[in-house]
């Protein structure tokens, strides 16, 4: 078998030293039409030019392409040119196969390591990896899901927004940014936005907004960890209060507290549990504050409640200056700011 593989080649050596596989190569044929003034069967040889061509991977070793090119001149009118090789990439000193697979790595793997298997410069594999998924980016057009999920990540110091369908369970879009203009042109894209049946946000009110603007009537709701989250900060901001009324001596067991009174009581070792009892048998305050925190998570346990409730914000004409919440399986309304 041809270890080189390319057609119109010739191998004449494939030693293996200690940067890997030195492929010692020809390519066969031979232009007659002159590149610039098209006259045929008047080029001669006019020297050749020692070039190496970086390869694709063969069994885990850095492949190097060593060629001669020819370089050819026209005795009409004296333009002198290089030969044309196929299957390679004059641009980036590589085989086509190779640039192909560090564009297919590259969704898989870093771009040093890549490199490094390549032995070529991370910047070549990073100009590759962005041609590559401009492409596919390029072809890429998400359809709107009934089901609409709308949250961020930070990325390089920035939160971004994240699109996801909630039913696939996959997420189908990230954005530049979490801002209202950046989500209402990324619907805006869509005409028909009428398969939307629900949306699930945080609290962050440009999501709420965009949402009564571009998909009016659709229910908007407010995802539980969001929610659940509010009786955690709540018991903090109690605990905090009261941790500061306390004199310097005593402010670093109340700061230890911290991470048993956030936990669920459900995860709690025995010794943490008894830990907190005797915390908060001393400082009735914190144990209302802890006390309802576990109360209002335990709701969110419940199966009818899992199975039947959802809540979700009340349309902002209702409540100008606020988001109003409402609970569908008790009806309860309660303000998040």
């Amino acid at each position: 078998m041809d270890i080189l593989d390319l057609p119109g080649w010739r191998l004449l050596e494939a030693p293996l030293d200690g940067e890997g596989y030195r492929l010692v190569a020809e390519f066969l044929a031979e232009p007659d039409t002159c590149q610039r003034c098209g006259v045929i069967g008047r080029l001669y040889r006019h020297g050749t030019h020692a070039t190496t061509y970086r390869d694709s991977p063969i069994r885990g070793h850095q492949v190097r392409i060593v060629v001669s090119v020819r370089r050819y001149k026209c005795r009409d009118c004296g333009e002198t040119f290089r030969q044309a090789l196929t299957g390679i990439r004059e641009d980036r000193r590589m085989t086509e196969r190779c640039a192909q697979y560090i564009q297919k790595q590259c969704l898989l793997d870093t771009f040093v390591r890549i490199a490094a298997d390549v032995g070529c410069d991370e910047k070549t594999v990073r100009a590759l990896a962005s041609q590559h998924i401009e492409h596919v980016d390029g072809g890429y057009l998400p359809k709107l899901p009934e089901w609409l999920g709308l949250d961020e990540t930070k990325i390089d110091g920035k939160q971004r927004l994240v699109i996801t369908d909630i039913g696939g369970r996959r997420p189908i879009e990230m954005l530049a940014d979490r801002d209202r203009r950046t989500l209402a042109g990324w619907l805006h894209r869509f005409k028909d936005r009428s398969m939307v049946k629900c949306v699930a946000i945080d609290m962050w009110r440009p999501y709420l907004n965009v949402c009564h603007q571009l998909l009016p009537g659709v229910p908007v709701v407010v995802d539980k960890f969001h929610i659940v989250r509010m009786a955690s900060r709540s018991m903090e901001s109690v605990r905090i209060r009261l941790q500061k009324r306390q004199k310097a001596a005593v402010r670093r067991d109340w700061l230890r507290s911290k991470a048993t009174l956030n936990m669920r009581a459900s995860s709690l070792s025995e010794k943490q549990r008894f830990n907190r009892d005797m915390w908060l048998d001393n400082e009735p305050d914190l144990a209302v504050a802890y006390r309802l925190k576990e109360a209002f998570y335990d709701l969110f346990d419940q199966r009818v409640f899992r199975a039947a409730a959802h809540i979700r914000p009340i349309a902002p004409s209702d409540e100008p200056l606020d988001m109003l919440m409402v609970c569908s399986t008790c009806d309860a309304r309660f303000h998040t700011d």
